[in-house]
C-alpha cells in the first residue's frame, strides 16, 4: 500500500494522506417514503443560485472500526427514508427539481496509518459530541484539510443531471489508531448541515 506524505500542517507537521481501496455503489431499499403517491420528481420551491452552487462537507469521527458492509446496509435503509439523496437534478425552464430515479450513492473505503485525523484539530472544529450524533466521537466542521476525507460533490456535473452526477457521497477512512472517519459530501439542494447530521445519525 502506498501512502503520500503531506506537509499541510502549521509549523511543518506531517501526516499521511488516506488511500482509497474500493468503491461500493449503494442502492436504496424500495419502496421509499415517497412511493405512496408514486411521484417521479421532487420540486424545489426555491431553485435559486444560493442553494444550487455549493456543497457541504463534514467529517464524523467514530471511536472504533466501522464495518463497510454494515454501513452500506444501513445507508440503503436510510435512503429509503430520504430518497432525494439518491436522485439527480433536473430542470424545466427556470424551475429545478430532483428526479427520483433511485440512483446509487457511492461509498469509498480508505485507510490511513495516521493517528491524527487532521494536522491541527482545535476544540473550535468540534461541532457535535456523542450525545448529538450517537456513535460519533465528534463532528469536524469544514477546514482546508477536510477534503482529504471526502469525495466532493461535483456541482457543475450535478447541474447537468448526468446519471453519474451524484448529490451525496461517503468515504469511510480507517485510521491507524482504530478510529473511523466518515466523510460526507452533500449538495445543498438536499438540505443544510442539520439535515446532513440527521442523515448521518440515521445511518449510524
Amino acid at each position: 500500500m502506498m501512502t503520500v506524505e503531506n506537509n499541510l500542517a502549521r509549523g511543518g507537521q506531517k501526516f499521511l494522506t488516506p488511500v482509497r481501496h474500493e468503491t461500493v455503489l449503494v442502492q436504496l431499499e424500495a419502496p421509499t417514503a415517497l412511493d405512496v403517491d408514486r411521484p417521479e420528481t421532487f420540486e424545489l420551491v426555491d431553485g435559486n443560485n444560493l442553494i444550487m452552487q455549493f456543497a457541504i462537507s463534514s467529517l464524523y469521527v467514530v471511536d472504533g472500526t466501522v464495518n463497510p458492509a454494515r454501513f452500506c446496509a444501513a445507508l440503503s435503509r436510510t435512503l429509503q427514508r430520504f430518497p432525494t439523496a439518491a436522485g439527480r437534478l433536473g430542470r424545466k425552464g427556470d424551475d429545478w427539481h430532483i428526479d427520483l430515479c433511485n440512483a446509487p450513492v457511492p461509498v469509498h473505503v480508505a485507510s490511513s496509518p495516521s493517528h491524527h485525523v487532521l494536522p491541527h484539530l482545535h476544540s473550535a472544529d468540534r461541532l457535535a459530541r456523542s450525545d448529538d450524533a450517537p456513535s460519533a466521537a465528534y463532528v469536524v466542521q469544514p477546514t482546508p484539510h477536510v477534503e482529504l476525507y471526502v469525495d466532493k460533490v461535483d456541482l457543475a456535473a450535478a447541474m447537468t443531471g448526468a446519471s453519474d452526477a451524484y448529490l451525496c457521497s461517503f468515504v469511510l477512512t480507517h485510521m491507524g489508531d482504530g478510529r473511523t472517519v466518515v466523510g460526507l459530501s452533500w449538495h445543498h439542494v438536499l438540505g443544510d448541515q442539520v439535515i446532513g447530521l440527521w442523515a448521518m445519525t440515521c445511518v449510524c
